[in-house]
C-alpha cells in the first residue's frame, strides 16, 4: 500500500472516530436530565370553608402549596366554579394562585339559585394542567419523567340551602 493510500485510510478511520465522538457526546447531553428539574404534577387538593352555605352567602375556597413543584408561573391564576346537577356553571370567578398552586378565592352563591346539591370546581385558568396523554407541552425537557393521572375535574360537594 503507497503512502497516499495509508494517509487516506487513516484520514478515513479519524472522521469516523471523531463522528462517533461527536454522535456519543450530543446523544448523552440530549439523554441528562438536571438534577434540579421537577416533573410536572397536578394541582394540590382544595377545600371549602363550609360544606353547606346559604344561598346569597360566601365560601371560601383554598388550597396550599403542592407537595410537587407544578410551575404554574408569575401571574398563574385559580379559576373557581359553582355547578348545578345539571352540570351548569352558575357562578364563577378568577383569583391569584401561587406558582405551587396555593390560593384562596371567595365565592358569592347567587342569591337566586335553587336549594340543592352543587360542586365547587377549581382548577388553574388557561393553562395545560392536566394532560393524561403522556404527552405534556408545559415540560421543557424531551425525555423528563412524566407521570399519567386521571384528568378528571376536582369538584368538592356543596350544598345550598334556601336564603332567610
Amino acid at each position: 500500500m503507497g503512502t497516499f493510500a495509508y494517509r487516506q485510510q487513516a484520514v478515513r478511520q479519524g472522521t469516523v472516530s471523531m463522528l462517533a465522538a461527536v454522535v456519543f457526546l450530543a446523544a448523552s447531553g440530549c439523554a441528562s436530565v438536571d438534577p434540579n428539574f421537577a416533573p410536572s404534577c397536578l394541582p394540590p387538593p382544595f377545600s371549602l370553608s363550609s360544606s353547606t352555605v346559604q344561598a346569597g352567602e360566601e365560601v371560601t375556597v383554598r388550597a396550599s402549596d403542592a407537595d410537587c413543584d407544578p410551575r404554574y408561573g408569575a401571574g398563574a391564576q385559580i379559576e373557581v366554579h359553582l355547578i348545578n346537577p345539571g352540570h351548569d356553571v352558575v357562578a364563577s370567578g378568577i383569583g391569584p394562585m401561587g406558582d405551587a398552586g396555593a390560593f384562596e378565592h371567595v365565592l358569592t352563591v347567587p342569591l337566586d339559585v335553587t336549594p340543592g346539591k352543587y360542586v365547587i370546581a377549581a382548577m388553574p385558568y388557561r393553562l395545560d394542567w392536566c394532560d393524561d396523554t403522556g404527552r405534556n407541552n408545559r415540560v421543557p425537557l424531551e425525555g423528563a419523567a412524566l407521570e399519567r393521572a386521571s384528568c378528571v375535574r376536582p369538584e368538592e360537594p356543596l350544598t345550598v340551602t334556601e336564603a332567610p
